[in-house]
């Protein structure tokens, strides 16, 4: 796959981010927990990594 397992894993969860994110369910404490992620500011911060944008952002598109 070309990645570490971590790294493989922490895509997923920005991938199903993403879907939560775009159907505006929940608040994005409930989608960084929903996740996985530890808190909001871990969750921002590879989101904001793999997609360029912030979680915020991403839902107002």
């Amino acid at each position: 796959m070309g990645m570490t397992p971590h790294a493989y894993l922490i895509q997923q969860r920005v991938e199903r981010s993403k879907q939560l994110l775009k159907r505006g369910e929940g608040t994005l404490l409930d989608i960084a927990i929903d996740c996985g992620f530890a808190n909001p500011s871990h969750f921002a911060k590879h989101f904001r990594r793999l997609t360029g944008i912030s979680p915020k952002q991403f839902r107002m598109i």
